[in-house]
């Protein structure tokens, strides 16, 4: 195809980088996965205390994502420059608003824990089981910032493979620990929740040292001097203008669970359980194409900062079409194997398995489109059209979602709450192809216009 990149090099660079991305993410999950078997093997109580907590440090989840997509863009585009002192500026930004955010966040939950948990619920069982686990956990909020704004550096310069060892040296580490302490093997304590949060924070005491040391050691393309902070509120306000989308992604994915669970309560305990497998199972596939759109993100950044827009528009259209695939390829496995992947989670439980493989078949019909609009998403971010991309960022679980789960129960039922985040994806799609090919045109005129420049 003409419309490709005919650089080889180029397929080697996105291969290593998406493919290494949607490994990193599939662990990052997978952490979470093994602290919910654990702790839910260990006590109901637990594990729901844990998720309360969840709910508080999504807060600074939020935060750090959003500083760090604007770090990874901004740094391609310098990258693609060859200019790394403005790399070194805005990542000092970047530590900064996450060490600050992280370090006022621990110092609120760690002194007043009951009254912060008390917000989100009124079961003194659940408010104790959070205590236990929420005095230990805040004191990696620092520790989980400076990661990721560490890391996001090292992507926006299309460094991951340091990233990739990181995060399984997480993994490993927190599950061991987590069989140990939690359970009290080999001669520990049987700590619980305390356990949990004991093994988290010295897997991420590690990992941070790790990539500490890469740094310390020269390993990343990028000279780390946190005193290099830029003074111009201009920086700042790119830096959270780019990662806005990231952030509306982050918190509406929060409030549209939230949402999700009401509604179906409704219908009873099955069918918020079953909404909240599949809601799993999805995050699970969705993150290979997150990984993929990850990966296009730099390779992206660099070229339209090195104003390479034919290599720009190339890789866009590759990474929709490897990402179209993929996502039907897994769309049709998960279509047949609906309710044997339901069954993984709930294997006794009938009526969730029935409630959740008709919602997972639902969601798998329009899962080919994310290769469209989660490219489309990232491109327009990447390329600095911050308010086209956070408006489709709000799209998907606000602007559709959000009428359409208030409103479809009322109409079908159970049906409405299965069927409402695959019609809000079906409507994002529809909305984000104008966005798409207005925006192809554009990409087509400064091409031209290069090319015009190159030949006088």
């Amino acid at each position: 195809m003409a419309v490709l990149v005919k650089d080889t090099r180029f397929y080697t660079t996105f291969f290593r980088l998406t493919g290494t991305i949607a490994l990193q993410n599939l662990i990052v999950f997978s952490v979470n996965l093994a602290d919910n078997i654990m702790l839910g093997a260990y006590g109901e109580t637990s594990l729901a205390g844990v998720a309360l907590v969840n709910q508080i440090q999504f807060l600074l989840q939020m935060i750090v994502m959003g500083v760090g997509e604007g770090i990874i863009v901004l740094s391609a585009q310098y990258w693609g420059k060859g200019q790394t002192g403005p790399i070194r500026r805005t990542v000092g930004i970047g530590l900064w608003c996450g060490v600050l955010a992280s370090l006022a966040l621990a110092a609120v939950v760690f002194l007043f824990p009951s009254a912060v948990l008390g917000l989100l619920t009124n079961d003194a069982s659940l408010i104790a089981e959070g205590v236990k686990y929420l005095r230990i956990i805040c004191f990696t909020y620092p520790l989980f910032a400076v990661t990721n704004v560490l890391l996001c550096s090292l992507r926006g310069v299309e460094t991951v493979r340091i990233g990739f060892l990181v995060s399984l040296t997480t993994l490993v580490i927190n599950t061991c620990l987590n069989y140990i302490l939690i359970y009290g093997h080999f001669g520990a304590p049987r700590l619980g929740v305390r356990g949990a949060a004991i093994a988290t924070l010295l897997s991420q005491c590690v990992s941070f040292a790790i990539l500490l040391a890469c740094f310390l050691r020269r390993k990343s393309a990028v000279r780390l001097h946190i005193g290099q902070v830029s003074r111009k509120a201009e920086v700042y306000a790119r830096i959270i203008k780019t990662g806005m989308p990231s952030f509306c992604r982050q918190s509406l994915a929060s409030v549209a669970t939230v949402l999700l669970n009401v509604n179906a309560a409704v219908y009873g305990d099955a069918a918020v359980a079953a909404m909240s497998v599949v809601g799993r199972i999805f995050m699970f596939v969705f993150s290979f194409m997150l990984g993929f759109g990850q990966g296009f993100q730099p390779v992206a950044g660099y070229n339209f900062g090195a104003k390479r827009y034919d290599r720009v528009r190339g890789a866009t259209y590759f990474t929709m079409l490897v990402g179209t695939v993929l996502m039907s390829v897994l769309a049709a496995a998960g279509f047949l194997a609906a309710p044997g992947a339901l069954a993984l989670f709930r294997r006794d439980d009938a009526e969730v398995i029935a409630i959740g493989a008709l919602a997972l078949r639902a969601q798998c019909v329009v899962l080919p489109l994310f290769g469209v609009s989660t490219v489309t998403n990232m491109l327009l971010q990447v390329t600095g059209q911050s308010g086209q991309a956070t408006f489709l960022s709000l799209c998907r679980q606000g602007i559709f979602f959000v009428p359409f789960i208030l409103l479809l129960p009322q109409l079908i039922g159970l049906l409405g709450v299965q069927l409402a985040q695959p019609a809000a994806d079906l409507c994002t799609f529809a909305v984000t192809l104008p966005f798409l090919l207005s925006f192809l045109r554009r990409l087509k005129l400064w091409e031209q216009a290069e090319r015009a420049v190159a030949e006088k």
